[in-house]
């Protein structure tokens, strides 16, 4: 049982350093680069980790944006009654929302959840009471049943209604 112990260790060992080796060198060639190419290395890599939440930023300012300019600049104040209405988010499963199974991420529903909520909150006016109260919501709890997966650039719909 020991003996099958120290081959495993002895695998391990042999794979740790079969890993580092390669990156041992590809740090070194960094280090003996121009700062041009360091730079571009490090805008690069913190731009492909950064890039799932400017999009999620940038959804979300473009939803805000959106409601401020539809209800202040276009349109006048929508009616109160609109928040008993039926409200419905349209929204599509980009490639960014895919899991390694290739339908969309249980995480990212909730993500669209939120979107929608937002966009209800500026259809129906709420938000406008919301900020000459003071008051603000906060969401406790979230119950979500996943009953059909979503695939790449498929359409969906969220339908908010207030009971």
């Amino acid at each position: 049982m020991a003996d099958n112990g120290m081959k495993m260790f002895n695998f391990f060992l042999v794979f740790l350093i079969a890993c580092t080796l390669p990156m041992w060198y590809g740090v070194q060639s960094f280090m003996e680069a121009g700062i041009f190419t360091k730079l571009l290395w490090v805008f690069g890599v913190t731009g492909f980790f950064c890039v799932p939440l400017l999009l999620y930023l940038g959804r979300f300012a473009f939803i805000i944006i959106g409601k401020i300019l539809k209800y202040r600049v276009f349109n006048p104040l929508p009616d109160p009654s609109q928040v008993l209405k039926e409200h419905v988010f349209s929204g599509f499963v980009s490639p960014t929302d895919l899991d390694h199974f290739l339908h969309m991420n249980n995480a990212r529903y909730l993500r669209e959840l939120d979107f929608a909520r937002t966009a209800f909150y500026g259809d129906s006016g709420l938000i406008l009471y919301l900020q000459s109260t003071g008051v603000r919501l906060i969401m406790s709890a979230c119950v979500v049943r996943y009953r059909k997966s979503l695939q790449p650039f498929q359409r969906f719909r969220v339908t908010t209604k207030v009971k």
